[in-house]
């Protein structure tokens, strides 16, 4: 377990530092100093893929100070997880620049404390993924959603931001996002379908803007049981350069509980061909 994690502490002031935890990969930062940082005066990333995991038994600083007032360190929780066991997660402290990106089912946890942001530098981008914070939060949340620019997006800013406090996790501020294409069924939910049954299933969205106001959109559907849509075998192109915003698919669970992907590609330039 590293004594002290310092990202960024010296180093290149224009190309940063870089550190990816994979699948299977697992990293522990210790509390002896009492604080860990991800870009401590120069630029650093810290990308956490599926699979991987990363826990710190004191705050961590994201973007912290000198260089790195001018150039953004990130943490970029890409389908892992990253979680504090005591402290916050300090965004933009002091003259620092940082961000936050969650996607992919992506989890930070913060188990005893929460978000907090001394700078003016800050952004923080949820996709699909969840950030849990000790206590209330709301009130912060507003605060850097409705900031100028906003400092708390879903999307890029295109989806909607969704938190409660104390509804969907007791005593704890939980906040994910919704996608601006509002695909039902929703990421990761759960549909029950009679075992054995070709179980027909309805898949919805809400196509993307087109690139001329009034052209249509149209869209290739991909459904199957990898999130590998080139892969013939577990994936099927359901819909193929159609204007549309439904389409029904067979989903049985083989079985029991059966995992299936769909994907929509959309042709924004009002031909089916462009």
């Amino acid at each position: 377990v590293p004594t002290k994690f310092a990202m960024g502490d010296g180093g290149s002031a224009t190309n940063g530092t870089w550190l990816k935890i994979k699948n299977g990969g697992n990293l522990t930062l210790g509390p002896t100093n009492g604080w860990n940082a991800i870009g401590y005066n120069r630029p650093a990333t810290v990308t956490v893929e599926k699979g991987g995991k990363v826990t710190s038994q004191a705050r961590v600083m994201v973007g912290r100070a000198g260089v790195a007032a001018g150039m953004p360190s990130s943490l970029i929780v890409d389908g892992g997880t990253f979680e504090i066991t005591t402290g916050s997660l300090q965004m933009s402290e002091s003259t620092g620049w940082g961000q936050l990106f969650v996607d992919k089912g992506g989890l930070v946890d913060l188990k005893a404390s929460n978000i907090t942001n001394s700078g003016n530098k800050m952004l923080i981008d949820v996709r699909y993924g969840k950030i849990i914070a000790s206590g209330n939060r709301v009130a912060n949340y507003d605060t850097w959603k409705n900031s100028v620019p906003a400092q708390l997006v879903a999307y890029g800013g295109k989806g909607t931001l969704v938190y409660d406090y104390n509804v969907t996790n007791a005593g704890k501020t939980t906040l994910w996002a919704i996608s601006p294409m509002q695909p039902a069924p929703e990421n990761g939910s759960l549909v029950a379908v009679p075992i054995g049954s070709t179980a027909p299933v309805d898949l919805s969205w809400k196509n993307m803007d087109p690139n001329k106001p009034g052209d249509p959109v149209y869209v290739d559907v991909w459904f199957g049981t990898d999130p590998n849509k080139l892969n013939p075998l577990t994936y099927t192109k359901v819909v193929s350069a159609q204007n549309q915003t439904t389409v029904q698919v067979n989903a049985p669970a083989v079985g029991g509980i059966t995992r299936y992907y769909w994907q929509v590609d959309s042709y924004i330039y009002g031909s089916p061909t462009g």
